[in-house]
């Protein structure tokens, strides 16, 4: 198991839960503010999933190059296009699949929804005599944006805190989104406090799902 974090969700407390959203909410992604940054996040999926294949594109862009969604490899934009088409190509039943899932506290999604979310996601990139297939992170961090409640973000920094490593699949989402499921019931009563440390970071509050995946990705810095 990799954990590159000495704090996990074996053995966390609340005081690191606190210090993790602190040190998101000081820290920069590029030369962004990280509150910043999910601000425009925000207002990009503010109307949910675009209209237009052109709006697709700007909200696929948008994750992977300023969201880190393709998780360090800039020439996996050169697939954005592709990607967007193909929401754009089922997009009613795409929106439909990410607005019908419930608040993960009430249910994990279901696989069906998953594999649905996560299929234009999947596509061969071939750089520098390397091959890449699944964009996880990339997909991942898409459909949070367009359900907050229902979908929590999967990066190398929440499978560490969870000690997660397997490859990139739907698998491996189900079991973030178990895990996560399991940890956040099982630590609800930490969540006022958490909300007061995060109180001045926007106008306003962040989902709980965000919530927690910032102290998780702050955890790692």
């Amino acid at each position: 198991m990799k954990v590159a974090t000495s704090v996990t969700y074996k053995t966390a407390s609340l005081r690191d839960m606190e210090r993790g959203i602190d040190l998101y909410n000081h820290g920069l992604y590029g030369c962004v503010k990280n509150p910043d940054l999910d601000d425009r996040a925000r207002r990009m999926f503010a109307d949910g999933l675009g209209p237009t294949r052109e709006k697709i594109l700007e909200q696929v862009r948008f994750i992977g190059k300023n969201y880190g969604g393709v998780a360090g490899h800039p020439a996996a934009l050169d697939l954005a296009p592709d990607i967007a088409d193909d929401i754009y190509r089922w997009r009613a039943e795409y929106a439909n699949a990410a607005g019908s899932e419930s608040d993960i506290l009430l249910h994990i999604p279901t696989r069906a929804t998953i594999e649905a979310l996560y299929n234009p996601f999947v596509k061969r990139l071939e750089h520098k005599h390397r091959v890449w297939k699944n964009w996880l992170v990339w997909g991942a961090k898409f459909w949070h944006h367009l359900n907050p409640p229902a979908f929590p973000i999967e990066d190398g920094r929440v499978d560490d805190f969870f000690m997660i490593d397997d490859v990139p699949s739907v698998d491996k989402y189900m079991k973030l989104a178990r895990l996560f499921r399991d940890f956040v019931l099982a630590h609800q009563e930490w969540l006022p406090r958490m909300r007061e440390v995060d109180a001045d970071a926007y106008d306003i509050l962040c989902a709980d799902n965000k919530l927690w995946d910032k102290a998780f990705y702050g955890l790692g810095e």
